[in-house]
């Protein structure tokens, strides 16, 4: 856990020294979301609520970028809230990524926020990777591995100890236009490859999410859009459907 904190510590040590040796214009933007329901990776989170963003771009270029995001929800009464934070580098013409995610997930009173001992932190750190390749038209094929690598996703040993499992997520995703050049869309299909009792609830290798959005951006401002969305998600293994519905203001 030190380790990975200090490495989150140098990246972002590196980000205000590139600021401040070459002076620049931050990127910070905003993204409130109403949803029908929180669905994720194949499952229901959550049910109506809002869905809040804050991304700031450290340093950037057209080759590389060092960002910095917190990521929220919570529904109408309060009873289920996330609070997501991450930093992530994008290379390689911004087309590959590596990010380092801290969730935060609760459904009940008396979960402790700032609790990170492994045996007890409902805290859950994830190290992803990602690539997109572009194709014509500006459509895009994304790949995208993501492996948790500390906090609260165990598994039980045959000796009746608990254990990180390592529990992974593998998806690709399509992005492009859906019949009509004023709509977009994206459909992803998300696996678990191995036994994962906590995070996916799956024994083996298993396909747990098939999803199609669909979405359109209407400009309201040079600086404010509207997006409203709809998702269908299916998750193969438990046989649930879910039809999702979305309005964002992004800013």
């Amino acid at each position: 856990m030190k380790k990975l904190l200090a490495i989150g510590i140098i990246l972002l040590s590196a980000g205000v020294h590139r600021i401040s040796a070459q002076p620049a214009e931050k990127i910070i933007t905003g993204e409130i979301e109403w949803v029908s329901r929180y669905t994720w990776r194949g499952y229901e989170l959550g049910g109506p609520g809002l869905q809040a963003s804050i991304n700031a771009e450290l340093f950037g270029n057209d080759s590389h970028a060092l960002e910095l995001e917190a990521w929220g929800y919570t529904d109408y009464d309060i009873s289920t809230k996330e609070i997501d934070l991450s930093l992530s580098y994008s290379f390689l013409n911004r087309n590959a990524a590596i990010r380092l995610y801290d969730y935060w997930y609760a459904s009940e009173a008396g979960v402790q926020y700032f609790d990170y001992e492994n045996h007890s932190t409902p805290h859950t750190l994830e190290l992803q990777l990602e690539y997109t390749c572009d194709l014509a038209n500006d459509n895009s094929l994304t790949l995208m591995w993501a492996t948790f690598i500390y906090g609260d996703d165990k598994k039980l040993t045959s000796a009746g100890n608990y254990k990180q499992a390592y529990s992974s997520y593998f998806e690709i995703k399509y992005e492009g236009i859906f019949l009509s050049p004023k709509y977009e869309c994206e459909a992803s299909a998300g696996f678990s490859p191995w036994k994962s009792p906590m995070s996916y609830e799956v024994e083996k290798f298993s396909w747990i999410n098939a999803e199609l959005k669909v979405h359109r951006t209407f400009q309201i401002s040079d600086a404010v859009e509207l997006t409203p969305s709809v998702a269908l998600m299916i998750n193969p293994v438990y046989k649930d459907v879910y039809l999702t519905l979305g309005v964002a203001c992004s800013f």
